[in-house]
């Protein structure tokens, strides 16, 4: 346990070998999880699309991403490597998004 006024540093060998690690495990897919809030092919699904991204972009701090996989448009929510991180965000959104769900997915590398 560090007590107040202890300060814990380290070499610069360290941080940047710490960094090099993470640099180049942010290349390689991880599985984890994201909230789908929006799946639809309707006629409107491009427009309502956009406009569920650019309020959830507006409303959160985690990534957002909108996606066209023919004939579906949808958007995601989040890169969690856990399902209870993923449950977090989910319970904030379920009563604005209530078809809203958690899926596993390949997910970019948390930073």
């Amino acid at each position: 346990v560090v007590g107040p006024g202890v300060e814990i540093s380290h070499s610069a060998a360290i941080k940047r070998a710490l960094d090099q690690y993470v640099q180049s495990n942010a290349e390689k897919p991880i599985t984890g999880f994201r909230i789908r809030v929006f799946y639809d092919n309707g006629p409107q699904a491009r427009v309502r699309s956009e406009s569920i991204e650019k309020a959830l972009q507006s409303q959160l701090s985690v990534a957002v991403y909108r996606s066209f996989e023919s004939p579906n448009y949808k958007v995601s929510v989040g890169d969690f490597r856990s399902k209870d991180e993923a449950l977090r965000i989910y319970n904030a959104l379920k009563s604005t998004y209530p078809t809203a769900y958690i899926i596993k997915e390949t997910i970019n590398y948390p930073r």
